[in-house]
Formats: structure tokens, C-alpha cells, sequence
């Protein structure tokens, strides 16, 4: 369980307030709300990034107790862009996840095979990496933190900035079926700041919304996405449609 209470951060203006927020094993949970509403500042306050006032636990522990390398086995953080300018090739980058971990060289070259099949770039692992598209490199990026979760004896927590944000249709939706996949199939903990209020219906399990720095509601996406939240939140007037298997779109 990855928790938060009594937290409070100061950035320039801004401020994040939260009393009590938690994501469970198992479970994609989705930060939602408009743009500067603290979506980012949270989950880098999740990804131990930021100073802060109040608690911080992951399974129990305070996350600053947790030894770093424990830490990078249970918690990893995929950022909305990632800077690397070395002629590094895709599965390079990739192999980045396992160091400086447990797992032994011997086994290294199948399980970077493994997650970059998993994301869909098995077929980029020779290219350079500067040399790959936005998305693209999300996606290597995306096997260098799965391999390196891949290592955890507890259930695992993966952050997530806006994974969607470089992909194109078919890529967000095998992107979000992934995560949700290991979720359901392997007890990750998944956390999420998505804007496509659609894919959170879809995909997530739960999901909160913040508002100026606080946490607004939080539950089941098909309860708190109703056109009335929408319209508070987003100042959007939605539409709620519903469709084939019981599923709900906002238009």
C-alpha cells in the first residue's frame, strides 16, 4: 500500500494539502483534474522527489527508511519525457533498469527481451536511442522501469506522468491494457495522471481527483465522473453515454 497523510508542500505559489490519500496492490489509480491543479506535484511527492510535511509510507514504512536500493525495486517512476542524449541503443537504455539491482547479468539479455515485448519496442532494441520518436521512447523507458520493478519482493509501485501523452490511439489503449494487465495479473500498484477522463473509465480502478491543491473526491471512476463533476472540475457541460459490457463514455 503506498500512503499519504497530513501532507503539505510548499512550491513558489502553490500548495499541496492532501489529509489522507492512498493506492492499493492491485489497483490503477488515476490522478485527475485540470492543469495546475497538483497532479504532477503529487506524484513526484509519491516518487520521493519533493520535501515535504506529513507521512509518506509504502507497505508500512516511511518511505525515506526504505535503503535506495530497496526502494528502486518497489517504486518506479516513469516521467511524461526523459532526456538521454548518449548513442545509447533502445535495449542499452532498457539493460539501465537493472543496475544496480539484483538481477544477474546471466539472465539479463531474455528479461530485457521480456519488458520491451511487453511495450511494444522489442523492434527498436538496436536503434539509438536519440534517434526514436517521442513515443517511442516513452515506451523504452517504460521496459527500463517495469524491468527494474520487475525485481521486487513486495507488490510494486509504478508512477506515472501522463504515459499516454507521445502515444498514438493503438498504442494508448495497449499501453493502458498493459498496466492494468499487471495489476490484475501480478498485484502492481498503479498510479497515473491521465486527462483523457475516457481512459479513466476504461482502465482505472479508482481514481482522484484534486482541485487547487486538494483532494476533491476520490473513488470509483464511473461514480465520480458524472457530467456534474465534470462541469465543477473541468467547467466542461459532458454528456454520459453508455455502451456495450456496461462501459460509459463522456462526450
Amino acid at each position: 500500500m503506498l500512503t499519504l497523510r497530513d501532507v503539505h508542500i510548499h512550491q513558489g505559489q502553490f500548495d499541496l494539502a492532501i489529509d489522507h490519500w492512498q493506492s492499493l496492490p492491485g489497483e490503477l489509480h488515476a490522478l485527475l483534474g485540470c492543469n495546475g491543479a497538483g497532479k504532477s506535484t503529487l506524484l513526484r511527492c509519491l516518487g520521493g522527489e519533493l520535501s515535504h510535511h506529513g507521512s509518506i509510507c509504502l507497505h508500512g514504512r516511511e518511505l525515506s527508511l526504505w535503503p535506495s536500493s530497496q526502494r528502486a525495486r518497489h517504486l518506479g517512476v516513469l516521467p511524461q519525457s526523459s532526456r538521454l542524449d548518449f548513442a545509447f541503443s533502445a535495449a542499452e537504455v532498457v539493460a539501465l533498469g537493472a543496475t544496480p539491482l539484483r538481477l544477474s547479468w546471466r539472465h539479463l539479455p531474455s528479461a530485457i527481451r521480456t519488458m520491451m515485448e511487453l511495450t511494444d519496442c522489442a523492434n527498436l532494441a538496436e536503434q539509438a536511442f536519440p534517434s526514436l520518436s517521442g513515443g517511442e521512447k516513452q515506451r523504452v523507458q517504460l521496459a527500463r522501469v517495469l524491468l527494474q520493478l520487475s525485481q521486487a519482493e513486495q507488490a510494486p509501485f509504478l508512477l506515472l506522468d501522463e504515459p499516454t501523452s507521445a502515444q498514438d490511439l493503438h498504442q494508448q489503449h495497449h499501453l493502458l491494457s498493459l498496466v492494468r494487465d499487471l495489476c490484475i495479473r501480478r498485484a502492481y500498484g498503479v498510479v497515473a495522471i491521465l486527462h483523457d477522463l475516457n481512459h479513466a473509465l476504461r482502465y482505472a480502478h479508482t481514481c482522484s481527483v484534486l482541485h487547487q491543491g486538494q483532494l476533491s473526491c476520490q473513488g470509483q471512476p464511473d461514480n465520480i465522473l458524472t457530467p456534474d463533476t465534470v462541469a465543477q472540475h473541468w467547467r466542461y457541460h459532458a454528456c454520459s453515454l453508455a455502451y456495450g459490457d456496461g462501459l460509459r463514455v463522456l462526450v
